[in-house]
C-alpha cells in the first residue's frame, strides 16, 4: 500500500509526469540520499510553479526587493523595514519604490492580480488571445498569397511544357510562344514577391507574440515557412533569368532565320536546355511556395490553438515559464514554510469565517477586509 500510494505521488503510476528517478526512494525509505532526491525534485516543481504563477504562496516575493536600498535603510532605527517574505497577498509588493520613511510598513502596491479578482481574468488574458488571433491571421494571409505564387508558377510550368510537346514549331510561333510564356513567368515572379508583404508581417507577429507569451510550435513552424518562403523566393529569381534566357535566344532566332522557317535541331538542342532550367526552376518555385503555404497554415493553427488553451497566468510574460511546467515531474512541492513572515497577518479575510480570534473579533477584523497586506487596522 505504501509504494503504491508513493507511485501515484511521485506519476510513476500511470507514467504521467512520472518522477522516475525517486523509485529508489521508495525502494529505500530509510536512506538518506532518498529524501535529499524526493526535496530536489520538489524544489525543481516549486521553481517552475512560482516562475509560471506569481498569485501562489510563496517564500520569496515574486517581484525583485531593491536590495541596495534596503541595505541603506536596514540600520536606521526610526525605520520599520517591510518583510523580505513573501506577502499572504502573493502578488503584493513592497518595495515597488522603497521610500526613507518613519511610516514604511503598509507601504506597497498590488503588481498582478489574483484569479479571484475580476482584472485577473480581463487584463490579461483577452490580449493574448488577440495577439494569438492576429498573428493566426497575419499567417492565413501568408498562407494564401503563398498558394497563389504555388499555382502561379505552375501555370508557368504548364505554358513552357507545351513547346516542348511541339513536334514541329517554326522560329515565327517559337517567337509568339515564347514571348507569351515569359509573361507567364513574370505573373509567377510577381506572385512570389506578393507574398513577401504578408510573409514579413506573419513572421514579425509571430515574433511579438513569442516574445510575450512563448508559443514554440507556431515559432517552429513561423521559422520553417521563412526558409521556404527565402527558397521560393530564389527560385522564382532564378526562372525569370532562364524565360528571359530563352526569349532571347527566341529573338536571337528570328533576327537570322525566315519566321517559317522550322527550328533545326542543334537551335532545339539549345532550347530543351532553356526550358529544361525554366520548368525546373518553376516547379521548384512552386513547391516551396507550397510547403511554405503549408507551415504559415500550421503556424495559424498553433497560434489558434494557444489562443483556445492560454495558460491562465497573472502575468502576459508568464507564457514562458508556464511552458516549462512540462518539466514538472510528479505531485510534490516544497511547503513555503517563509510565506507571510514577517507580515502582519490579523486580518478578518481568511479568519472570520472559520475561526475565533480573540485579539481582534471578526465584526472588527471584517471593517477592515478591505486594506491593503500589512496595513494596520485603523
Amino acid at each position: 500500500l505504501r509504494k503504491a500510494i508513493w507511485k501515484k505521488i511521485f506519476g510513476i503510476t500511470g507514467k504521467e509526469r512520472a518522477a522516475t528517478e525517486l523509485q529508489s526512494a521508495i525502494d529505500q525509505p530509510a536512506n538518506p540520499k532518498s529524501w535529499q532526491k524526493i526535496q530536489a525534485v520538489a524544489q525543481r516543481n516549486t521553481r517552475l510553479y512560482e516562475a509560471a504563477f506569481r498569485f501562489i504562496p510563496r517564500n520569496e516575493p515574486a517581484y525583485e526587493i531593491n536590495k541596495d536600498k534596503r541595505d541603506k535603510l536596514k540600520d536606521n532605527p526610526k525605520i520599520k523595514l517591510p518583510p523580505t517574505s513573501a506577502s499572504i497577498w502573493p502578488v503584493w509588493n513592497y518595495y515597488p519604490d522603497l521610500k526613507i520613511t518613519e511610516e514604511i510598513e503598509g507601504q506597497g502596491q498590488q503588481q498582478g492580480f489574483m484569479p479571484f479578482q475580476t482584472e485577473f481574468w480581463v487584463k490579461n488574458h483577452p490580449q493574448a488571445t488577440q495577439a494569438h488571433q492576429e498573428a493566426a491571421k497575419a499567417h492565413q494571409q501568408a498562407a494564401a498569397a503563398h498558394e497563389k505564387a504555388a499555382e502561379a508558377h505552375q501555370r508557368a510550368v504548364q505554358a513552357h511544357s507545351q513547346i516542348l510537346l511541339k513536334a514541329t514549331l517554326t522560329v515565327g510561333d517559337f517567337k509568339t510562344q515564347t514571348g507569351t510564356h515569359l509573361k507567364a513567368t513574370n505573373v509567377a515572379h510577381d506572385a512570389s514577391k506578393a507574398s513577401d508583404t504578408p510573409s514579413d508581417a506573419a513572421k514579425k507577429q509571430t515574433g511579438e507574440v513569442v516574445e510575450k507569451y512563448l508559443t514554440k510550435t507556431a515559432q517552429s513552424e513561423a521559422e520553417k515557412a521563412v526558409n521556404q518562403w527565402v527558397t521560393a523566393r530564389k527560385y522564382a529569381l532564378q526562372a525569370m533569368d532562364a524565360a528571359i534566357a530563352l526569349a532571347n535566344f527566341s529573338t536571337s532566332l528570328s533576327r537570322n532565320r525566315d519566321s517559317k522557317e522550322s527550328i533545326m535541331e542543334t537551335d532545339w538542342r539549345i532550347v530543351r536546355g532553356h526550358l529544361d532550367q525554366v520548368i525546373h526552376f518553376h516547379t521548384e518555385a512552386a513547391a516551396k511556395h507550397q510547403q511554405a503555404a503549408k507551415n504559415h497554415d500550421d503556424a495559424a493553427k498553433a497560434h489558434m490553438a494557444a489562443a483556445e488553451n492560454h495558460i491562465y497566468t497573472d502575468n502576459p510574460k508568464g507564457q514562458a515559464a508556464a511552458a516549462q511546467l512540462t518539466q514538472v515531474k510528479g505531485y510534490i512541492t516544497l511547503l513555503p514554510i517563509h510565506w507571510t513572515e514577517g507580515e502582519n497577518n490579523n486580518l478578518g479575510y481568511h479568519t472570520a469565517a472559520i475561526t475565533k480570534n480573540e485579539v481582534n473579533p471578526p465584526t472588527e477584523m471584517m471593517a477592515h477586509a478591505e486594506q491593503g497586506p500589512g496595513e494596520k487596522p485603523a
